[in-house]
C-alpha cells in the first residue's frame, strides 16, 4: 500500500515519495545554481551569444544594437571609422568578434576587446598617434584617501553616463584610460559620501571622500526588502559587520550579546557548539517557544547556528509589529534577518583569508570550595545533627590519609579554538558569486568535550538582461559534537560536583579510584571513569539555501520567484559503560548504546509581487504582494542495546538483541499564506504602511486553519516642517507609532489537534492479536494564540547625525493562551489537550545613544542601549498556578516559596516559630502568612503553622534593566573596541553548591557559606543553617534566604586592530593585512557570589504543566558549564 499524507494547508493530497523526490530535486537545482553561478563571470566576450538582423542599416546603428544587447561599449573617432557605411547583417548566436569580422570585412578598421571595452582604430591611426582619439580622450590618474590621509582601496571611478570606469588598488591609487577632455568623474565607496569631479583636461585628479553621517540614509534590511532608516515606521536595529566580524564565537549570535536594545541573548551552555538562547520583548507565550524566527537572505529558518559568523554582512532585529507582520504567525516574538555577504563588482577576483587562535580558560567567576578537613568535619557535624551514629571508624579514615581532590577542577583543562577562513569573491556589470569556506576546532575547557564545524558557501547574482535576473545562497556545513554522560543524564562537569573532596582521582596501580566508604564519599559515579567508559557524541550535516528568478515587468513592477530548501541529518550516539559498584552505586553493571538519526526537510516556495511608483512628485507608493507556501517532515529513527562485551565495544549489533529497542517516528506539516504590504509617502514627510498576513496551518482542525493578523504603521519626520528648518543642529526628528496582532501555533504539537491511535499486542488463544486505542485527547475548537502589539517610537539624529536617540515604548498582549488542561485519569488517556485562556503582558521601553566623529587622524563611535520589560499575567482563567511560580499580576515564573526570618538561634525562637515535624535550632526561620480552610481555599491569614500555604511569589528572574555599550576609538590604523554587557534588579537561587543535606545536591559545597554555618558552640551567630543528612527542617526548601541580587556588568569583549601600512604590505602583492588581538568575557562585576551567571535558564511549563527546568526558580546555575573567557590572535589577509 502506497503512504500518502493529506497536506491540511495545502488542501491536495501528495504520495510521500513525490516529495521526497521534488525536494531532491530542489537541493540538487540550489546545488547546480550555485556552481554554475560562481563562474557565471568568465571571458565575456566568449560566452555573451549576440542576435542581429539588419538590412539596408549603418555600422552606427549596428554597433548601438550591439550595445544594447550586451555590457560592450565601443570607443572609436568618427574622422577614421566611417560609421555611415551602409551595412546588412544578420547573425544568431554568435560572438563578438564574428559579428565584428563581418560588419568591418573589407576595410581598414581592426578592434581591439578588452574585457567589455573595445576599441576601434585603422592602422595609420595607430601608426602616427595622430587621431582624434588620442587627442580627445587622455588617461586620467590619481589618488583616493580618507580625511585622515589614509589610502582608499576599491573605490569606484567611473566616466558619469558610460560604464568606463576602474577601481583603486591598495594604496588608493587608479588610472584610467580613454577619458574624455569634458568628462566628469563619479567616485564611490561603501560608507563614504561619493564624489563628482570635472576633468577640465586634468591627468591627475586626486579626491578626499568623506564619511557618510549615521542616520536616515542608511539602507537596513526589512521583510522581503530593504529601505533607509530615515523612511521606516517601524522598529529596527541593524548591525553591521564591522561591529562584530572580529569576535571569536562558534555562534555568530554571541555577537548581538548587548548589543541591541530589547534583544536578549544568553548561552545555553559553555559546552563548544552549545546555542544561545534569544528574545525579543521577553517572554510572550506560557507554554510555547519564545526564540524569534531567523531569515537567511530571504530563507525562513529555526536557527543560525550553523552558519559561519565570517559569512555575515548585517544582522537586522525587527521588534514591533510593522516590522513583523509580514512574517504571519512565524513572527509572535519578533524577526532576526541575517545578510550573508555578495560578490562585488571588481576587475579580478578579491581572496580573503583569516585565522584565528584561541585559547580559553575558566572566567573570573569562581568560587572555593571546601577541601578534605573541612568535608570530613562536615559530614561528621551532620550525622551529630541529625541524630544519627557516625557510620565510619578511625580505621576506615587512614584510607583517606593524603586525598583532597577540587573536582570541579579535576575535570578542568585549558580550551582552544582555531578557525581558518577562505573566501573568493568578483563582479561586473551583469555578475558577481562569493565562494567561501570555514573550518572551526574548539576544545572546551572540560575534559572529554570538543566541537568540529565545516561551512561552505556560495552566493551569485546574475542579470542576463534588462528583464530577467537570477541568483542563489547556500550554505552547506558539517559538524561533530563530543561529549559524555551518565545514566542520568550528567555531564562530566555535573558529575564532578557529586563527587566529595575525599573521593580519589585514581588507585596507586593506575585504575581510576574506587569508593572505601559511602557515607563518607557519596554514590555517584567517578567523573573520569565517565570520560574513558561513556560518550554522547552529535553529528549534523546539512545545507540551506534558495534559488530567485527575478522579472523586471516594466519600470517600478518587479516579479520575484524563490525556492528555500533548509535540511540536516543528525546522527546522535550515546553509550553508557557498565559500571562496577566500586567506580560508583548509581551506575548499571549492563552497558548501553543508542542510535538515533534524526531527518529535517523544511522548504518555502515565495512568490513576490514588487511595485514602486513616485507621482505627482511628491506622493511615493511601495506595494508588496506575496503567496508562500511551506512545509516540513522530520522523521526519527532510533535503536538501542545492552550488553555489548566490553566497553570498548560499541556498536548496536554486539549489543544482547534481547535488550533491544527499536522506535521510528514521522512527522509533517504545511503552512500557506498570503500577505500585502502598501507604504505610502508623501513629501518624504508623512509615512503610512499597512500589512496583512493571512496563515493557514495543518496544525490546526477544520473551520480553525486560518488567522488572518493586521498591522498599520505611521512616521512623521518633523524636521521636514519648515517651522523646525532653523534648528540646524537638529537633522532628523521622527515620530514612529504602530499598532498590530500577531499570531502564534507554534506551542501545538504538530498534531497536537488530531487524535492518534496506538498499537496493542497480545495473546488470545496462542495466537497474536494486534489492537488498537485512543492514545490522546484533542481540543478540536482549539485556535490561534495572538499578541497584539503597540509601539510609539522617536528618532533623533544631531549634530550633522553624529549623535543619534532611537527610543520606543511598547505594549505587548498575548491572548488564547495555550495551555494544556490536565485529564481526569478516569479518562484513560496519556497526555493533556491544549485550550485557549489566559493573557499576559509586556510593557516596556528600548533607548539607544550612538555618538560617532572623526578628527583628524582619530575616529570615535560610541553607543549605548538599555532596556526595561516588565511582564505580568493578567488572566489565568480561573487556574491556580502560583506553584507553577505564575499568579494574577506578577511576572510569569517568579520564585514560589517562602518567606523567612533568618536564622532559629534560641529556644525562644524556636516557640515562637511555627512549628512542622523537624523543626530545630539552627534551622531557618519560615514565616506564618497565610493557611486553609476547610475546603482547602487560602484564607489569606495566618494559621499557626507552616504548610504549602505559606509559599508565596518571592523573587523574580526577570531583570528590572538589561544594558550594554560599544565603544571603538581609531588613531591611524590602529583600533581599540570595547563591549559591555550587563543587568540589574534580578534574582537568582543560590542553593546550588551549598546544599544543607550533605548527600543531596552537590557535595562539593562552596566555603564560602558552609564554613559560616550555624553551631550552637563553634559559631552561634552563623549566618547560614545547620548541616544535616536528612535535612528535616527544610533549610533546603526554596525561599528568599536563598535569593540574591544578581546583578552584574560584564566586559564581553575587547579587540586590537592594526592594519598593515599599504606601502609595506604591497611588496608581498596584497591587497590589505590586519593583525589583531582580543578577549572575550574579560570581566564580570558582581556581588553575587557563583558561577553560571551568564548561562541561560529559559523558564516554561513542560506538558504536565510544571516547571520544566528547576533553574526557572532564579538558580545560579552553578553545575551548569561555565563559559570561558577566551584569547585570541588573529590576522585577514587580502589578495
Amino acid at each position: 500500500m502506497k503512504k500518502k499524507v493529506w497536506d491540511h494547508a495545502l488542501g491536495i493530497l501528495l504520495p510521500s515519495a513525490n516529495k521526497i523526490l521534488l525536494k531532491m530535486k530542489l537541493t540538487l537545482c540550489i546545488i547546480l545554481f550555485s556552481f554554475l553561478g560562481a563562474f557565471a563571470s568568465e571571458s565575456y566576450s566568449q560566452t555573451t551569444k549576440l542576435t542581429l538582423e539588419l538590412k539596408n542599416s549603418t555600422v552606427r546603428n549596428a554597433l548601438g544594437a550591439i550595445e544594447n544587447q550586451s555590457e560592450f561599449f565601443f570607443l572609436y573617432s568618427e574622422k577614421i571609422v566611417d560609421v555611415n557605411r551602409e551595412v546588412n547583417i544578420e547573425v544568431h548566436g554568435s560572438t563578438i568578434e564574428k559579428i565584428l569580422d563581418k560588419i568591418f570585412a573589407g576595410t581598414n578598421v581592426y578592434y581591439t576587446v578588452k574585457g567589455r571595452q573595445i576599441v576601434l582604430t585603422t592602422p595609420e591611426a595607430s601608426l602616427f598617434e595622430t587621431s582624434s582619439v588620442t587627442e580627445q580622450q587622455k588617461s586620467v590618474s590619481g589618488k583616493v584617501t580618507d580625511s585622515s590621509g589614509s589610502p582608499l582601496p576599491g573605490v569606484s571611478v567611473v566616466v558619469k553616463g558610460t560604464t568606463n570606469g576602474t577601481i583603486t588598488d591598495g594604496n588608493g591609487n587608479y588610472s584610467l584610460p580613454n577619458v574624455p577632455e569634458n568628462a566628469t568623474l563619479q567616485y564611490s565607496f561603501v560608507g563614504m559620501k561619493g564624489q563628482e569631479v570635472v576633468v577640465g583636461g586634468k591627468t591627475t585628479i586626486s579626491v578626499i571622500l568623506k564619511e557618510e553621517s549615521i542616520g536616515i540614509e542608511e539602507v537596513v534590511a526589512i521583510g522581503y526588502g530593504t529601505v533607509k532608516r530615515g523612511d521606516l515606521t517601524g522598529s529596527v536595529s541593524q548591525l553591521n559587520v564591522d561591529k562584530f566580524e572580529r569576535v571569536t564565537t562558534t555562534n555568530p549570535l554571541q555577537a548581538l550579546q548587548g548589543r541591541i536594545a530589547g534583544l536578549s541573548v544568553t548561552p545555553t551552555s559553555g559546552q563548544p557548539g552549545a546555542g544561545s538562547s534569544v528574545k525579543i520583548h521577553g517572554t510572550q507565550s506560557i507554554n510555547g517557544t519564545n526564540s524569534p524566527i531567523y531569515v537567511v537572505d530571504g530563507t525562513i529558518s529555526e536557527s543560525i547556528d550553523n552558519i559561519n559568523t565570517q559569512d555575515i554582512e548585517t544582522l537586522t532585529v525587527l521588534k514591533d509589529a510593522s516590522a513583523v507582520a509580514i512574517y504571519g504567525s512565524r513572527a509572535a516574538n519578533g524577526v532576526i534577518l541575517v545578510t550573508t555577504k555578495r560578490g562585488t563588482k571588481s576587475k579580478v577576483p578579491t581572496i580573503s583569508f583569516s585565522s584565528r587562535q584561541s585559547v580559553q580558560q575558566e572566567s573570573n567567576l569562581k568560587v572555593d570550595y571546601v577541601n578534605a578537613d573541612q568535608w570530613l568535619e562536615l559530614v561528621t557535624e551532620a550525622y551529630t545533627n541529625s541524630g544519627q551514629s557516625i557510620k565510619w571508624t578511625e580505621a576506615d579514615l587512614t584510607n583517606y590519609k593524603g586525598v583532597d581532590v577540587n573536582w570541579p577542577k579535576a575535570v578542568m583543562q585549558t580550551g582552544f579554538l582555531s578557525s581558518y577562513d577562505l573566501s573568493v569573491e568578483s563582479g561586473g556589470d551583469k555578475s558577481n558569486y562569493l565562494v567561501s569556506a570555514g573550518y572551526l576546532d574548539n576544545t572546551g575547557i572540560i575534559k572529554g568535550q570538543d566541537y568540529k564545524r565545516f561551512n561552505f558557501r556560495i552566493n551569485t547574482d546574475h542579470k542576463i538582461n534588462k528583464v530577467i535576473s537570477f541568483g542563489n545562497s547556500l550554505n552547506i556545513f558539517s559538524s561533530n559534537q563530543r561529549s559524555n554522560t551518565d545514566i542520568d543524564g550528567r555531564n562530566v562537569y555535573t558529575a564532578a560536583f557529586r563527587y566529595t573532596p575525599l573521593n580519589r582521582q585514581y588507585e596507586d596501580n593506575g585504575d581510576f579510584g574506587t569508593i572505601r566508604n559511602s557515607n563518607i564519599e557519596g554514590r555517584s559515579p567517578s567523573p573520569l571513569w565517565m570520560l574513558s567508559n561513556s560518550a554522547l557524541g552529535n553529528k549534523a550535516k546539512g545545507l540551506s539555501g534558495n534559488i530567485y528568478l527575478t522579472f523586471d515587468i516594466l519600470k517600478g513592477l518587479k516579479m520575484t520567484t524563490r525556492g528555500s530548501l533548509e535540511w540536516t541529518n543528525r546522527d546522535r550516539n550515546t553509550f553508557i559503560g557498565a559500571m562496577s559498584p566500586h567506580y560508583g552505586m548509581e551506575g548499571s553493571n549492563v552497558n548501553s548504546i543508542q542510535k538515533e538519526n534524526m531527518q529535517t526537510a523544511h522548504w518555502i516556495g515565495d512568490f513576490l509581487l514588487d511595485y514602486n511608483k513616485t507621482f505627482f512628485e511628491n506622493h511615493t507608493i511601495s506595494v508588496l504582494l506575496g503567496y508562500s507556501l511551506e512545509d516540513q517532515t522530520y522523521e526519527n529513527l532510533r535503536g538501542k542495546r545492552g550488553g555489548t562485551p566490553n566497553n570498548e565495544i560499541r556498536y548496536l549489533d554486539a549489543g544482547d538483541p534481547l535488550t533491544s529497542v527499536n522506535a521510528n517516528s514521522f512527522s509533517e506539516w504545511s503552512f500557506v499564506s498570503t500577505f500585502g504590504r502598501l507604504n505610502y509617502s508623501f513629501m518624504d514627510k508623512y509615512y503610512l504602511s499597512g500589512v496583512v498576513r493571512r496563515d493557514g496551518t495543518s496544525r490546526l482542525a477544520t473551520g480553525n486553519k486560518y488567522g488572518t493578523f493586521p498591522s498599520v504603521s505611521a512616521a512623521w519626520r518633523i524636521t521636514k516642517e519648515n517651522f523646525m528648518s532653523n534648528l540646524n543642529w537638529l537633522n532628523e526628528l521622527k515620530l514612529r507609532a504602530s499598532y498590530g496582532t500577531i499570531g502564534n501555533i507554534l506551542s501545538i504539537d504538530t498534531y497536537g489537534t488530531t487524535s492518534t491511535l496506538t498499537q496493542w499486542n497480545s495473546i488470545m488463544n496462542q495466537q497474536p492479536v494486534v489492537g488498537y486505542t485512543l492514545a490522546n485527547a484533542v481540543n478540536t475548537d482549539l485556535t490561534w494564540e495572538s499578541t497584539t502589539k503597540k509601539n510609539l517610537g522617536l528618532d533623533a539624529y544631531l549634530f550633522d547625525s553624529k549623535f543619534y536617540i532611537v527610543s520606543d515604548f511598547y505594549i505587548e498582549d498575548t491572548k488564547d493562551l495555550l495551555f494544556k488542561q490536565p485529564l481526569p485519569y478516569s479518562t484513560g488517556l496519556a497526555g493533556s489537550p491544549f485550550i485557549n485562556a489566559g493573557h499576559i503582558r509586556n510593557t516596556g521601553f528600548d533607548l539607544e545613544l550612538g555618538y560617532r566623529k572623526t578628527v583628524g587622524d582619530w575616529k570615535y563611535d560610541v553607543s549605548v542601549n538599555l532596556s526595561h520589560i516588565k511582564n505580568e499575567a493578567i488572566d489565568l482563567d480561573g487556574r491556580d498556578m502560583r506553584t507553577n511560580g505564575i499568579e494574577i499580576g506578577h511576572p510569569l515564573f517568579t520564585a514560589f516559596g517562602y518567606k523567612t526570618n533568618g536564622i532559629i538561634r534560641t529556644d525562644a525562637d524556636l516557640k515562637n516559630n511555627p512549628q512542622y515535624a523537624g523543626k530545630q535550632i539552627g534551622d531557618i526561620w519560615f514565616l506564618d502568612i497565610d493557611g486553609y480552610d476547610a475546603k482547602g481555599k487560602l484564607t489569606g491569614t495566618p494559621d499557626g503553622k507552616v504548610d504549602a500555604a505559606d509559599r508565596t511569589l518571592i523573587g523574580s528572574v526577570y531583570p528590572d534593566l538589561t544594558f550594554g555599550a560599544f565603544g571603538s576609538i581609531s588613531y591611524k590604523d590602529l583600533t581599540l573596541q570595547v563591549q559591555i554587557q550587563g543587568l540589574s534588579g534580578v534574582d537568582r537561587d543560590i542553593r546550588g553548591g551549598r546544599a544543607t543535606d550533605m548527600f543531596a545536591g552537590e557535595p562539593n559545597v562552596e566555603a564560602d557559606y558552609i564554613l559560616d554555618r550555624f553551631h550552637p558552640t563553634k559559631n552561634a551567630n552563623g549566618q547560614y543553617p545547620r548541616v544535616s543528612i536528612d535535612d528535616k527542617g527544610q533549610n533546603g526548601s526554596l525561599s528568599d534566604f536563598w535569593l540574591r541580587d544578581a546583578s552584574y556588568l560584564s566586559i564581553r569583549n575587547v579587540n586590537l586592530n592594526y592594519d598593515l601600512p599599504s606601502e609595506i604590505i604591497k611588496k608581498a602583492g596584497l591587497y590589505k593585512l590586519s593583525i589583531f588581538g582580543s578577549v572575550q568575557n574579560l570581566y564580570t562585576f558582581t556581588s553575587f557570589y557563583g558561577t553560571g551567571m551568564d548561562v541561560n535558564f529559559d523558564p516554561g511549563l513542560d506538558s504536565n504543566q510544571t516547571i520544566k527546568n528547576t533553574n526557572n526558580e532564579g538558580s545560579n546555575n552553578m553545575t551548569s558549564i561555565p563559559v570561558p573567557r577566551t584569547w585570541t590572535i588573529g590576522l585577514k589577509a587580502t589578495f
